[in-house]
């Protein structure tokens, strides 16, 4: 691989036309390059995404906390929807703090050292498995909440035409 240049040369010194004459071609990779052409994504990387995960930043971290404020406040009368809503702002939590170390990587690199690189590498990582676990768990209560309440009612409605066929035939 340390043979490989940046760029291609066809040379066709020998190659026959049907005329029979002689046709040489240099071609090199510059010549396949337009310059009219901006390179958008250094852009992107040193201001739009900066701003956008600043933006994100603040807030979530205000809507978030907020949040748990609220629900810390009443946390002895909380629901289990309420649980997961609390949950849920935490995992939130748990992103956004890694958010300006985003920033000033993509403004002046990575100047925070290696332990700090894996550590937020690990909570990005930790974020994603348990969001996903905890969507996972919202999931399987709603589907139970929702079957178990048409199953029940179901039954109930048996019963109730059970008593009501019962009293016809008294």
């Amino acid at each position: 691989m340390s043979n490989i240049t940046g760029y291609t040369v066809f040379d066709f010194e020998n190659y026959q036309s049907e005329d029979n004459e002689n046709i040489t071609v240099n071609m090199t990779y510059e010549d396949f390059i337009c310059d009219t052409e901006k390179d958008l994504m250094p852009l992107y990387h040193t201001v739009f995404q900066p701003l956008i995960y600043s933006m994100v930043f603040l807030l979530g971290l205000s809507g978030n906390g907020l949040l748990l404020m609220v629900l810390l406040q009443r946390r002895a009368h909380l629901r289990i929807t309420d649980i997961y809503l609390l949950h849920l702002a935490l995992a939130d939590l748990l992103l956004l703090f890694t958010l300006p170390f985003a920033v000033s990587e993509a403004l002046t690199g990575w100047v925070f050292g290696n332990f700090m690189c894996k550590l937020v590498g690990l909570l990005n990582r930790l974020n994603l498995v348990c969001g996903s676990l905890l969507l996972a768990v919202i999931m399987g209560y709603c589907y139970t909440a929702v079957v178990f309440t048409l199953h029940h009612s179901q039954q109930s409605l048996e019963k109730k035409g059970a008593i009501r066929l019962a009293m016809v035939i008294y």
